[in-house]
Order: C-alpha cells, then sequence, then structure tokens
C-alpha cells in the first residue's frame, strides 16, 4: 500500500498507441498509390487540414487515406512521430503545449466551434445508417486547425451523446433556454414549448 502512494503516472501516448495500432490495423486493409500520398500530403502541408466539405470525405476518403492523413497533421501539431503518438502526458493538449492557462484564447474571433453527434455523421442521403468510428475521425481531418501564430486555436469539438435525430439534424439533448428573439412561434404555440424546455 504504501509504494502505490508513488506509483508512476500511466504514460496516455504508450496506452494511446496500444489502442490506436488495434483499431488500425482493423481498418487500414487496402495501400495507398504514391501519388494519393503526395495529393494528402501537400493538401496538409497548404492547409493544416482537408478542406473537404464532409460529403466529400465521406464519399472520396477510404480508411487508409484518413489515417494516412491524420497521422500528417499530428504530425504537424507535434504530438505524433516515427508511427507512434509522442507527447508527454502535461502536454496532451493544443493549449498546454503552447502554455496557454486561461480561457481568452475561446473568444478569439475565427475560432471555430464544433458539435460532433455521431448520429449526424452518416450519408442520410443514401442509408438511414448512423455514422461509425471512422466517420469521427474523417470528421477530424476535415476540421480547421486554426493559426496558433496569431492566437486561434484548432477548432475545439463538443462530442454530443448518441442521440437520435430528428427531422434530418443533430441536436443537443438539453438546453439553457433560446433566446425569445429566435423562438418559433408556431411550434411554441402548437406544443405548448416554452423557451426553457425547448
Amino acid at each position: 500500500m504504501f509504494f502505490g502512494l508513488f506509483k508512476k503516472e500511466e504514460n496516455k501516448a504508450e496506452v494511446l498507441n496500444s489502442v490506436y495500432s488495434k483499431i488500425k490495423e482493423y481498418y487500414c486493409t487496402e495501400s495507398l498509390s504514391e501519388e494519393r500520398k503526395e495529393f494528402l500530403s501537400k493538401q496538409l502541408d497548404e492547409n493544416g487540414f482537408l478542406p473537404y466539405p464532409y460529403i466529400k470525405a465521406l464519399e472520396e476518403l477510404t480508411p487508409s487515406e484518413i489515417f494516412f492523413a491524420l497521422e500528417k497533421k499530428w504530425e504537424k501539431e507535434g504530438t505524433f512521430k516515427d508511427g507512434k503518438f509522442d507527447f508527454v502526458n502535461s502536454k496532451i493538449s493544443a493549449l498546454a503545449r503552447h502554455g496557454i492557462n486561461n480561457s481568452d484564447w475561446i473568444k478569439k474571433e475565427q475560432h471555430n466551434i464544433k458539435l460532433v453527434n455521431l448520429a449526424g455523421l452518416g450519408d442520410g442521403n443514401k442509408t438511414t445508417d448512423t455514422g461509425k468510428f471512422i466517420d469521427w475521425l474523417r470528421q477530424l481531418l476535415i476540421l480547421p486547425m486554426g493559426m496558433i501564430e496569431k492566437g486561434v486555436f484548432p477548432t475545439t469539438i463538443y462530442l454530443i451523446p448518441f442521440h437520435p435525430r430528428e427531422f434530418g439534424c443533430a441536436y443537443l439533448p438539453t438546453s439553457y433556454g433560446v433566446s425569445s428573439n429566435i423562438v418559433d412561434k408556431s411550434p411554441k404555440k402548437k406544443q405548448g414549448w416554452t423557451e426553457k424546455n425547448r
């Protein structure tokens, strides 16, 4: 019990590498051409991310391409090296790596905030299936990386619970209210909804 007080903290990069290698082995079944690698690398070098709309990423990218490009993106972030995650536990976030210790960064103009609901990442035009884990990775690949040299950090992601969709859109299951300026009077009247319980 005494020795437990001095237990060495688990290296999160090692744990992630163990899980990541299994995930990659499962998904990466096809090989990539040099031409495709070159194209993806060029896009990531120029933009820091893959500038695709989600539907194009869904239709065009294979799992192997997603993993290849994500690794390039992570390398640019300084968290991936020689085919493995490489970071210390205290520098796991972009904020920690850049010495940010307050929340002013989130108020910076041009900072993106993205709500991601796995249920909403399928191709609703072709199937009623929800997105899968690979679709989360696909979404990560196309999210803007900001401009850290100007204080704009990578996109903030809020992962919404696996909640069903209605009317073809993802939504937050709970809310703290809606501004009276944007309340839709029709459903409010028909359903008896208020700004608080919508």
